[in-house]
């Protein structure tokens, strides 16, 4: 599994590198994913960048990796979970400021839980889970080369049982900063 990670690593500094030496000024641009939640008894912290180039005025690719920690604490125990990830996405521009995404990832889910009063630790065994997450979405253009709120909607069609994403649509409202 380790090879699998370092090989898409690997793969992804080359083609950023390569696309960063032929790219038009304002092809490249970066984002994703920023959510940061604080309860009483809740904790979500979601830091997902990506890296794209846009080939043209109609289609968009690039990659990015995910880090996601949760927990949830009750009179009886807390829940711990970190995700680690990798991803690919392809965009379509049927027209400038609307998209179609495809989007598929990969995800290292660790999770233990902590019992009360007992102090006791069960972790739960790591576990590796695909998903696919399709949708759409639009760009407001902020006046920046390839720069403007983007604001989408996704679904994980693979519904694996340990998908971070469960069966709700995720919303996602973020900005691209264009080169």
């Amino acid at each position: 599994m380790q090879k699998i990670y370092l090989l898409f690593i690997f793969g992804l500094i080359a083609s950023t590198t390569q696309a960063q030496e032929g790219a038009d000024e304002g092809s490249l641009f970066f984002g994703g994913n920023f959510g940061f939640n604080i309860g009483s008894n809740t904790t979500s912290i979601n830091i997902s960048p990506q890296v794209g180039y846009r080939f043209n005025t109609t289609i968009a690719a690039g990659a990015g990796i995910n880090f996601q920690y949760n927990s949830l604490k009750s009179d009886v125990s807390r829940i711990n979970q970190t995700v680690l990830g990798l991803n690919i996405f392809g965009r379509v521009y049927p027209v400038n400021f609307l998209f179609i995404q495809a989007q598929p990832e990969f995800n290292y889910i660790m999770s233990k839980i902590k019992f009360y009063p007992s102090n006791e630790i069960i972790k739960q065994p790591n576990i590796g889970v695909p998903s696919l997450l399709l949708g759409a979405g639009g760009v407001l253009s902020s006046g920046a080369s390839n720069g403007g709120l983007i604001i989408s909607i996704f679904y994980d069609v693979l519904q694996d049982k340990n998908s971070p994403y469960g069966t709700q649509p995720i919303y996602n409202i973020g900005y691209n900063f264009g080169l």
